[in-house]
């Protein structure tokens, strides 16, 4: 599908994958300690198992490695997918997906790091190794945006970190979107690190796995027998049916106890939890306003929630939502293009998807570039080229 047939311009994509190895992560970790890397990374090399058959027939139908790059979308994906952790090929497929800029996240490391069984000092190595090997696997392509990590901890140490992380050109920070410390993401203890994010114009990504779902007990219902989840390790059923909470909560925070307030340059992005949720989200922020607007904190509002949406956050769709339908009822400001790659929640055409929607919802051209890329420049703000590569194949 080419860039001309959508009338978008360069596409940006705000939500790709490394499927990191153990072996990979040491590489970056202080050697002592290289066993709390086993806790981090699973040995997730026999979860692939069952798909590699299915991938080895992918690759013997598309007759040769530039047909899979062409096509790299539908697959193969997971760890087989070409760039999961080669970064050179990462910036073929990029040229053959005509992907303008890319922010890329580690799979693993946040929801490993949140499940507990690290104390500080290995929770402070890992981060800081995680970070320098995303840095340095975008270090040689500019399309490729790193996105570092960071867990609330004290504002001294997080900060640090950031120190760190802006030196190595990390362009975005992944945060933990629930409480594991005790005090809210809003507590004045952390506005120093609030600041220096916003002063850097580095924005805050929360992603599923970087809170908790649903309760183990929700899970015992006497239906399913063992770990719940599909094919032995994906996100649950109900798991998924309420992922989008644990951004809700976040965020709520964010905007009621002012942290937007307080630091007007702070952008943040939702990412991988849906938007289907986001209009009565946005409906219930106000409404909450409203009824609460003699709280002494709400109180020091300047702006609706609405507004402060519209102004910092943005939403990547899951690629069978109706976009079209979302951006009538969110506003075009608010939604982005991703593909999750190399992972199987992306979906094999999210482009194809996407337009669809916009053709049939009568989407305007300029919204439609707004969702491809312009959101994503808003968010991210990092030099994304005026100019897209030739064509975005699906």
């Amino acid at each position: 599908m080419h860039a001309a047939q959508l009338g978008i311009g360069p596409v940006c994509d705000a939500d790709s994958h490394l499927m990191p190895t153990r072996q990979w992560l040491a590489g970056y970790v202080d050697p002592a300690h290289h066993s709390a890397v086993e806790a981090v990374i699973p040995d997730w090399v026999p979860a692939l198992a069952p798909y590699v058959a299915g991938a080895h027939r992918q690759f013997a139908e598309a007759g040769s490695r530039a047909a899979i790059m062409r096509n790299a979308l539908a697959g193969p994906k997971s760890g087989l997918a070409p760039g999961a952790l080669d970064a050179g090929e990462r910036s073929e497929v990029l040229d053959e997906l005509g992907i303008a800029a890319q922010l890329v996240l580690s799979t693993f490391v946040m929801p490993r790091l949140l499940a507990g069984g690290l104390d500080s000092d290995q929770s402070r190595a890992i981060v800081t190794g995680h970070n320098r090997a995303m840095a340095g696997f975008a270090a040689a392509d500019d399309r490729l945006l790193p996105v570092g990590a960071l867990t609330f901890s004290t504002a001294t140490d997080m900060l640090a970190e950031l120190e760190r992380c802006l030196a190595d050109g990390i362009a975005a920070v992944h945060l933990p979107s629930d409480v594991y410390t005790g005090r809210s993401p809003s507590h004045p203890d952390f506005d120093p690190v609030w600041a220096a994010l916003a002063a850097a114009g580095v924005p805050v990504i929360v992603h599923i796995g970087g809170g908790s779902l649903l309760p183990a007990g929700f899970h015992r219902d006497g239906r399913r027998d063992g770990p719940p989840g599909e094919d032995g390790g994906s996100l649950p059923v109900k798991d998924f049916a309420v992922s989008h909470q644990t951004a809700e909560r976040f965020l709520a925070c964010l905007i009621l106890d002012g942290v937007f307030e307080r630091h007007p340059r702070l952008r943040c992005g939702v990412l991988e939890q849906g938007a289907g949720w986001v209009p009565a989200f946005l409906r219930k922020l106000d409404q909450a306003a409203y009824l609460f607007r003699r709280d002494p904190v709400v109180q020091t509002l300047q702006l609706t929630p609405t507004e402060y949406v519209r102004r910092a956050v943005r939403f990547t769709p899951f690629y069978f939502e109706d976009v079209g339908q979302l951006t009538r009822e969110c506003g075009p400001e608010l939604l982005m293009f991703s593909t999750d790659y190399p992972h199987f929640e992306g979906g094999a055409d999210p482009v194809g998807r996407f337009a669809a929607s916009f053709e049939a919802a009568g989407t305007p051209a300029g919204d439609r570039r707004r969702f491809f890329c312009d959101n994503f420049r808003d968010l991210v703000r990092t030099p994304v080229p005026a100019a897209g590569p030739a064509e975005v194949r699906s």
